[in-house]
């Protein structure tokens, strides 16, 4: 099984320093990938990140973890709450919430949360062997491995490509761009232009400026060649259904 990715989401430093030393001591395969201290902020975490695992607080500002839940669907990621209150406790259960951890968090019980949330990704990854598919690249220096929904958008530049990802970073390749569409996966890659291939699950807005362009999540505009330009708008549409 490849690694867990989690988020953690409190309002409370004390209690995220908790989790964070628990992770490091009793679940080393779990990688934390990022913090959010109230609910919007924690929508935006969600959505940047895309995670296998959230630690989620039910009591903060702005928006509680309830209402967060409410936004995405039941089977987005796997949810462990955690809360000073146990008031909450079977709406959370209710909400297909893995566990219920109540603060301050025994590490007994946190362990056996995780396990949960481990045995359910197992499950997951067992039922649908090709949700996130892992690849190897070549680089430079030797080989990268990434998941696909980890990639952005990709570039080519003659018998290279540039990879950017969802952590922000430039990753470069030994592979042209028809390499690249060979090697990832037409249910989430859409080649939109010669020298461009965008992942439709990051795609924001479609726009005519100067030509065609989409906006990613990064911010990055990438060109849509007028050939492609309806086929894209059709693959959003259908995907939008």
């Amino acid at each position: 099984m490849k690694p867990i990715r989690a988020i953690i989401i409190d309002d409370e430093l004390a209690a995220i320093k908790v989790l964070q030393a628990l992770l490091r001591q009793f679940a080393p395969d779990v990688e934390l990938l990022g913090i959010a201290t109230d609910g919007l902020q924690a929508v935006q975490t969600i959505n940047q990140h895309k995670p296998d695992l959230v630690f989620l607080d039910v009591d903060m500002p702005v928006m509680n973890g309830l209402q967060v839940m409410e936004i995405f669907p039941t089977n987005a990621f796997e949810v462990i709450f955690t809360t000073g209150s146990s008031e909450y406790a079977f709406k959370a259960l209710k909400m297909k919430a893995i566990d219920y951890l109540l603060k301050p968090i025994d590490p007994a019980e946190f362990i056996m949360a995780v396990e949960g949330a481990r045995k359910q990704l197992l499950l997951r990854e067992k039922e649908n062997p090709h949700a996130n598919t892992r690849i190897q690249l070549p680089t430079q220096n030797g080989f990268i491995f990434l998941d696909e929904e980890d990639i952005i958008h990709v570039t080519g530049m003659g018998s290279y490509c540039q990879l950017h990802t969802v952590k922000n970073e430039k990753v470069t390749v030994s592979r042209n761009i028809g390499q690249m569409e060979q090697k990832l996966s037409p249910d989430h890659f859409f080649r939109c232009h010669n020298s461009h291939i965008i992942n439709l699950d990051y795609v924001t807005r479609f726009l005519h400026k100067d030509g065609y362009l989409v906006e990613m999540e990064n911010g990055a505009l990438v060109d849509v060649s007028r050939r492609n330009k309806e086929k894209l708008l059709q693959t959003l549409a259908d995907r939008a259904k």
